[in-house]
């Protein structure tokens, strides 16, 4: 943010239009930006549509992207980082081969529009560059900040804008390709007419159910040779895989041992001996010595809620001076020495200042002194700000520094001179190499208890020796089972949880168990089932695996799926023997439950305690009033209508061709990419480099 202050303070940037040459720097390095993952290279992360990428291309990419990131205060992971380039590089390749067969591209004139002119496209003003000392985005300093990327000094941020630069170029096409095949794709007239013809009848029916759970699996007769061709019936629909790998894992967490708890245990007992003794300037120094970075030495007044929940009691009912005793809280070993005796102070306090810098500390306080006299004598200190403040940024405001709790400034003797004061009362307090503050307190809370608390916390870690017996327990486990089968049977006889990884894929950069977890997949995919690995250190702990699957790309097999595919034929059988049951009935109240449905239209595919049933629908429309439908099989189970009404009801073919034309929009916005991906040629390489 101090580069963007700094471009805006530039005077000689303060320009009305943005000339011929930035003009001719955004078309011609927009132009070819799109360039940047060309050319031949041996060592080839992947190709798409005929582009190739190579891994110094994507290095590069994945650094600019990082910093994007940063710029807009987000922290992904690397992983997260590799993905997001391999498929903005993957939707890019795509769309402008797609772009190249059509004829559609983006002219100079079009890009300067939606960068430049009025009509802005929306991304722009996703872009820090252009926001305003409020966060806001501010077209008027647009030509600016391009002038400043164009000179030596703005270059560290050319990159940026080149990225956002190439995002929109994308956008522009990718609109105009989805522009073009939604209009191919738009519904016809015909089309609405007869969609609102289904839609112009509404329906009351009541519907028989029977579901496929009622039916026990163990009457059904299921065969090896059925379910084999029930999986070859499925397989292309269901079991198609462009490869993964299952692992069963078992994990041995690194964690303290007794020893360690009582070493960390023995170090807080012998610190609690030297804080009764020690001053407070000596605990400034011992404290940052014994206690855990995470809980720093804090010498200011603290309310209740800002005190440790472990030491709130004490710390408000102990004398100053005493020291508590050790416990254990959450990890730590803690102990705590009150500082002060507790008192009524204002939680926060609203303050104006005039910041009083000369050439030495005497002289700053000597005019602070001044100051001082004349304010209780009755001059304006608001008029004192503006002809002594050296801090400008607050002399509109009459130098109001807002609300401020003890310890932001970070000194003590400004919390003890300033949050004691009266409202209205005026201090001074000197700040070593800033000069003398003159205070006015304006504001403050109402007076709460507080107390100085010195806090020592002593993280139980596990040791060297810890750690290596923990590896040693691990590594003995793989040394003594090296089949997926002796790996299983020796966790379940030590009582070791077996944690599977189901269908990783090649490129996967981590999985939700564990962190760090890229080696563990790549080990993966360089072996075949039945594989155990080595062990492997992850944070906080060791994790030993074995492959329990290993797929290539094609279909998964039967021996795999055996269970998903015996469900599939239940679920055939039980329809046909539920129909068989239920074909032919007069009264539906011989079937149970019985639910009655209201106001069924075509286009509908949930149906209350149904639930998700579409065919529901379509029995309705087929079904004449009075009449009881053929049995008909659903997702979960089979159904029958008795229709009680049907009713004409308004069907507005306009409204239909707009909802038809809304659905394609929705539908090509959602899945142009994942389409083209799907009949595209993509070498993907990603595993032989991370």
């Amino acid at each position: 943010m101090a580069t963007l202050e700094k471009i805006r303070n530039r005077a000689g940037l303060l320009i009305g239009v943005v000339g011929v040459a930035l003009f001719a720097f955004i078309i011609g390095d927009f132009l070819n930006s799109g360039n940047t993952y060309f050319g031949p290279s041996r060592e080839r992360v992947g190709k798409v549509a005929g582009r190739e990428l190579s891994i110094f291309e994507f290095q590069q990419e994945m650094a600019t992207l990082t910093e994007v990131m940063k710029m807009h205060r987000q922290t992904p992971s690397d992983g997260e980082i590799r993905d997001m380039v391999w498929n903005s590089f993957v939707e890019e390749s795509l769309l402008l081969s797609e772009a190249e067969k059509v004829g559609l591209s983006i002219t100079s004139t079009e890009l300067a529009e939606v960068t430049l002119g009025e009509n802005m496209h929306p991304l722009m003003r996703q872009i820090p560059l252009f926001y305003n000392e409020q966060g806001i985005f501010d077209q008027s300093i647009l030509p600016n900040v391009l002038n400043y990327i164009n000179t030596e000094e703005g270059r560290q941020l050319r990159d940026y804008w080149l990225y956002w630069e190439n995002r929109i170029k994308r956008q522009v096409l990718t609109d105009k390709y989805q522009t073009l095949i939604i209009k191919a794709m738009a519904a016809t007239n015909a089309e609405a007419t007869i969609v609102a013809d289904l839609n112009s009848k509404e329906t009351d029916a009541a519907c028989a159910r029977r579901m496929f759970y009622s039916v026990p699996d163990s009457i059904i007769p299921v065969s090896d040779k059925e379910l084999q061709a029930k999986y070859e019936a499925i397989k292309e629909q269901r079991f198609k895989t462009d490869g993964y790998r299952s692992l069963k894992t078992v994990i041995f967490d690194i964690i303290p041992s007794a020893e360690d708890h009582a070493g960390a245990e023995s170090a807080v007992q012998e610190a609690k001996i030297h804080l009764q003794n020690l001053s407070d300037e000596e605990l400034a120094l011992f404290i940052p010595q014994e206690t855990d970075p995470s809980v720093p030495f804090n010498p200011y007044f603290r309310t209740e809620n800002e005190i440790d929940p472990v030491f709130r009691d004490f710390a408000f009912i102990a004398p100053k001076g005493s020291v508590s005793d050790v416990m254990f809280d959450n990890g730590f070993y803690k102990t705590a020495k009150v500082m002060s005796n507790v008192e009524l102070r204002s939680d926060s306090v609203k303050i104006s200042h005039i910041l009083v810098q000369r050439a030495t500390e005497e002289e700053s306080q000597r005019v602070a002194d001044s100051l001082l006299a004349e304010l209780k004598k009755g001059a304006d200190f608001a008029t004192l700000v503006v002809q002594y403040s050296a801090n400008t940024s607050t002399i509109m405001q009459g130098g109001d520094l807002g609300w401020m709790t003890e310890g932001t400034v970070g000194l003590e003797n400004f919390d003890n001179t300033v949050f004691p004061a009266r409202v209205g009362e005026i201090v001074t307090v000197a700040i070593p190499m800033q000069g003398v503050h003159v205070i006015k307190i304006t504001e403050k809370t109402a007076p709460v208890k507080k107390v100085r608390l010195a806090e020592i916390a002593n993280r139980v870690e596990p040791s060297t020796a810890t750690i290596s017996r923990i590896y040693n327990q691990a590594n003995q486990f793989v040394l003594t089972n090296r089949t997926l089968e002796s790996f299983q049977a020796a966790a379940i006889e030590q009582g070791l949880m077996i944690r599977p990884l189901d269908r990783l894929n090649r490129n996967q950069s981590s999985v939700y168990l564990f962190e760090q977890s890229r080696p563990i997949i790549r080990w993966a995919w360089e072996n075949k089932e039945g594989a155990v690995s080595e062990v492997f250190e992850v944070p906080n702990m060791f994790v030993v695996a074995a492959v329990s699957e290993a797929v290539e790309e094609g279909h998964i097999p039967f021996r795999f799926v055996t269970e998903q595919v015996k469900a599939e034929f239940l679920k055939d059988r039980k329809a046909e023997l539920l129909i068989g049951e239920m074909k032919g009935i007069t009264d539906l109240g011989s079937i149970s439950p019985v639910d009655t449905l209201k106001n069924i239209r075509f286009s509908q595919v949930s149906f209350g305690s149904v639930g998700r049933e579409p065919v529901i629908a379509a029995m309705a429309r087929a079904t004449n009033v009075d009449q009881i439908s053929v049995p008909v099989r659903g997702n979960m189970g089979v159904y029958v209508l008795k229709v009680l009404d049907k009713r004409e009801v308004p069907a507005d073919a306009n409204m239909e061709i707009y909802l038809l034309n809304n659905n394609i929009f929705s539908t090509v916005s959602r899945g142009i990419f994942e389409s083209l991906k799907k009949n595209a040629k993509i070498e993907d390489n990603r595993f032989n480099f991370f």
